[in-house]
């Protein structure tokens, strides 16, 4: 087959998918638009609810809690990221002074938080604060909070300023990943989000004494329309966050191609690992101190908690759970996996097209990113799935999750690079879409494993309940007696707690082990948007 009639073949298929995102995206954006300007009332739905204008928007303006929310959620992002690029900067250039094998073992660790729920991370830090009054003062959480993204995130744009670093110096070949500037791509794709926050992190940690200081949009827009019934106020909110992100992701965008058209050359290549070809002889026994120290924190602050207290619970009360528990394990794995594999062969048709020169390109690319940015769920997403029949069913997991946009994005950016090293290679081969599109669908399948917060908008029926929620399930429980009614110490359910977080751990982690090799810095891309938050 040749480039046209490939070409053509992926211009139907991805027109086909357009479509289907037409109608399952970005129609319920439009209708969200429009719940904006009404009263929006469950019970006479969008026909019948009162036109209000702009009245939403007057009260949110109006509203002290919403210019807290706003405050709140540049302070905790602009904490986090000065946060994690220092201690990235730090680790990253400890690491400058050693082989490569030990680059890769300090690098694997260093990951290791990346791979475990924002949830659980969080109940981590309940384990070690336990019995302070740090989580309940307001002063102290905003850095709780960064301090715990900035640890699970680190492994990121410490990858990102090693490898960038090790080209510069020519111990490396250049490659097309230098043309990213990838320590400064991070920090603004950072920024196009820098009015959201992770949700499965901040919804374990916040509680209504640190609000003054820690109440952001998201939390915000969840308890006034999620749980409040405020909608439309809810959905107001929604579109001003989906506004700014729309703003800096079109200036992010340029400065991005700016970057690209100031370096030269492009390929994708692995996480420093022992496999590389060159590899440094010397050791710098100044640059062990610090990965050193910083890896047995990660064992210590992480495997202590899920590891000694999850084995414990394992032998305590875990029996009475244990059925309903992988039973649901098993379900969400088939569920989330078919999903995973649904995804990537629409990854392959999303990023091929963005790839096709002339209009069809441009349109594709514009089309993706503007999804991209009004990605997460809102009122609007929710309503459309009501609408539909789809709450409280595995299918509204199917359509919030099947279309992977930020892996397509990264996918398309790895193609591309990758075709100008082939061809200035004097190459023929294609670069193969298969293998990336695949790995990033193991990273598809972990977003989905790690999330708390869509699931629980999803889901309100016990039966449905997902691992990850039972966790949650726990620590609403009266001390005194379990979701059976038996009698129970306080001490019991804290152990059991960290028992499903074992298992839950678990899964992902291996993922991690088992793909490491395969997890490319441009795949690492796709959690700045996707799994981070």
């Amino acid at each position: 087959m040749d480039k046209s009639s490939r070409n053509t073949v992926i211009i139907i298929t991805a027109c086909f998918l357009f479509l289907l995102l037409l109608i399952f995206k970005v129609i319920p954006l439009f209708s969200g638009f429009f719940v904006m300007l009404i009263n929006y009332s469950p019970f006479k739905g969008f026909i019948n609810s009162t036109f209000v204008g702009f009245r939403n928007f007057s009260m949110t303006f109006s509203n002290y809690a919403f210019w807290s929310a706003l405050f709140n959620s540049i302070k905790i992002n602009l904490l986090y990221l000065a946060l994690v690029i220092a201690l990235a900067y730090l680790l990253a250039l400890s690491l400058r002074g050693l082989n490569k094998r030990l680059q890769n073992v300090f690098l694997s660790i260093i990951l290791i938080p990346l791979f475990i729920p924002g949830s659980v991370m969080a109940r981590i830090v309940f384990f070690w604060f336990k019995g302070t009054t740090v989580l309940a003062s307001a002063n102290s959480f905003p850095f709780v909070y960064a301090f715990t993204l900035a640890v699970k995130n680190v492994g990121i744009p410490s990858v990102f300023m090693l490898k960038t670093w090790q080209m510069q110096r020519g111990n490396i070949k250049k490659t097309g990943f230098e043309k990213l500037m990838a320590p400064l791509a991070f920090v603004l794709i950072q920024c196009t989000s820098i009015l959201s926050t992770d949700m499965n992190i901040m919804q374990t940690l916040i509680n209504p004494l640190v609000y003054k200081t820690s109440d952001v949009l998201d939390t915000y827009i969840y308890r006034i329309g999620f749980l409040g019934g405020g909608i439309s106020q809810a959905q107001s909110v929604w579109f001003i966050q989906f506004f700014v992100h729309l703003v800096i992701g079109i200036i992010v965008y340029f400065l991005m191609r700016r970057v690209i058209s100031w370096q030269s050359s492009f390929s994708t290549s692995n996480v420093p690992d022992a496999s590389d070809a060159e590899d440094s002889k010397t050791i710098k026994p100044v640059g062990l101190v610090i990965p050193i120290i910083y890896s047995l924190f990660i064992v210590w602050f992480i495997l202590k908690p899920l590891i000694v207290e999850g084995i414990t619970g394992i032998f305590g009360i875990f029996s009475n759970f244990a059925g309903a528990f992988f039973v649901s394990y098993i379900k969400y794995i088939i569920i989330y996996g078919l999903i995973a594999l649904i995804g990537v062969p629409i990854t392959v048709v999303l990023a091929k097209s963005i790839l096709i020169k002339g209009a069809f390109g441009k349109l594709s690319r514009a089309f993706l990113v503007l999804l991209l940015l009004a990605g997460g769920m809102g009122m609007h997403q929710y309503l459309f799935m009501r609408s539909l029949g789809l709450i409280d069913t595995a299918f509204a997991l199917v359509l919030y999750y099947a279309f992977p946009i930020a892996n397509s994005l990264v996918l398309a950016a790895i193609l591309y690079f990758k075709k100008q090293e082939v061809e200035n290679s004097n190459q023929m081969e294609e670069p193969s879409a298969w293998k990336p599109a695949f790995i990033l669908g193991v990273i598809q399948f972990i977003v989905m494993w790690n999330s708390e917060h869509i699931p629980l908008i999803i889901f309100s029926r016990q039966e449905n309940m997902l691992p990850l929620l039972f966790a949650r399930t726990i620590m609403q429980l009266n001390p005194g007696s379990d979701m059976a009614g038996n009698l129970v110490l306080q001490t019991d359910l804290s152990t059991l707690l960290y028992s499903f977080d074992l298992f839950i751990v678990i899964l992902p982690v291996t993922l991690f082990f088992i793909f490491r090799r395969r997890i490319t810095e441009g795949i690492l891309f796709a959690f700045t948007r996707n799994g981070s938050r």
